[in-house]
């Protein structure tokens, strides 16, 4: 055999066994436990909804079994109905005209008809609009007065009467305002309660455990959250304050360290991280725990997203235009999972199960693209990109 063909041949040797390493280190990369690079993902394929989508909402408005999506945008003062097919994907139904300029939307049955209702918040308007859903994906909006600058709502029932009631925080004035229901659609007029500086997020929860609704509110420039205790009858009374971080944008709920007391988690939007609070059940909470996450987080939610019967947090990041998932150890402790790579400037994440297989996915509402990015779940290995 002569030299050439010698060396060719050893050539062509180390050639196919640098492939072969090479091919498996990509694939070894590609089911990592950590994934959520850019191009590890199939590009995502986003629905388009309007102008300034800002808030998002999951429930199953034409009781078809299948859950749908409400998406409020800001500069088109509406509400976008979204109806998902039970596979993963969505027909925009169409859109219902609110307030000026609304910012926050959650889901009730508050005429008590069986049918899921939404209540908007409109920031400039200083009203909410109360959408009474008939059941098919249609809704009939009327607008009550509230404080000024409703950013955040929660639903509950604050005065005992069996009928839900609504608070939103007013950023302009420096509390909150609680409107009692009746029952029938209707709210009685705003009740308020001081907070400090520019109240942002606001979320409800029995904090101290005696049966009453209590209040949490964020705000924004005293970087803490103020804990208002229910008395039952709609009215509260300062439990407490403490720390979370700066410029508090978002919160959540939830028992992350399973001992049957509620905890709250914060996104600081200018700390570049979330913030862990554990409650005691006595309406006391432990000092922060830090998390980074990416730049300018806008968004969080709660979920057992990996099944391993412990919550995980996701967050929504608006510079990165990603959301990073964090995997709750079951003691209160959580470890980045890794970041997944959505349309430009998310400013609301929600869990769901959009295609019915039992895994956690994610809707995510993304304010300069216009458009939302649905994230189906691949358990144990994580999302994919998907329309």
């Amino acid at each position: 055999m002569s030299s050439k063909l010698l060396v060719a041949l050893l050539l062509a040797l180390v050639l196919t066994v640098s492939w072969f390493i090479l091919s498996r280190t990509q694939i070894l990369t590609s089911t990592s436990i950590k994934p959520g690079k850019e191009g590890y993902f199939s590009r995502p394929v986003s629905y388009p909804v309007g102008r300034g989508p800002f808030a998002i909402a999951v429930g199953d408005f034409n009781e078809d079994g299948n859950q749908d999506l409400a998406v409020t945008k800001v500069y088109d003062n509406n509400v976008s109905i979204l109806l998902g097919d039970g596979t993963g994907k969505f027909t925009l139904l169409g859109d219902i005209p609110v307030g000026d300029s609304p910012r926050p939307v959650v889901i009730g049955d508050f005429n008590e008809d069986g049918h899921q209702d939404l209540a908007v918040g409109n920031f400039f308007g200083e009203t909410i609009s109360i959408l009474l859903g008939d059941g098919t994906g249609g809704f009939t909006p009327e607008e009550v007065p509230t404080g000024d600058g409703p950013f955040s709502l929660a639903v509950a029932d604050f005065d005992g009467d069996g009928h839900q009631d609504l608070a939103n925080s007013d950023v302009h004035t420096d509390d909150i305002s609680v409107l009692l229901g009746d029952g029938m659609g209707s709210f009685g007029p705003p009740r308020h309660f001081a907070t400090g500086n520019a109240p942002r997020p606001l979320a409800a929860g029995d904090f101290n455990e005696d049966g009453n609704q209590d209040i949490a509110v964020a705000n924004f420039f005293d970087h803490n959250v103020y804990i208002l205790l229910g008395d039952g009858e709609g009215g509260f009374t300062l439990g407490g304050d403490y720390p979370v971080g700066k410029r508090p944008w978002a919160m959540a709920v939830g028992d992350l360290n399973g001992d049957g007391h509620l905890d709250l988690v914060f996104a600081n939007i200018h700390g570049d991280n979330i913030s862990v609070l554990l409650g005691d059940g006595t309406g006391e909470f432990a000092p922060p725990a830090y998390y980074p996450v990416g730049e300018e987080p806008t968004s969080v939610a709660i979920g057992d997203l990996n099944g391993d019967g412990h919550p995980d947090i996701v967050v929504a990041n608006d510079v990165d235009n990603n959301v990073t998932v964090l995997l709750g150890d079951g003691t209160g402790g959580f470890e980045e999972l890794g970041s997944f790579t959505v349309s430009d400037s998310p400013s609301s994440v929600a869990i769901g199960d959009f295609n019915n297989d039992g895994r956690p996915d994610l809707a995510v509402a993304n304010w300069e693209s216009g458009d939302i990015s649905i994230l189906l779940g691949r358990f144990p290995s994580g999302f994919t990109n998907r329309s």
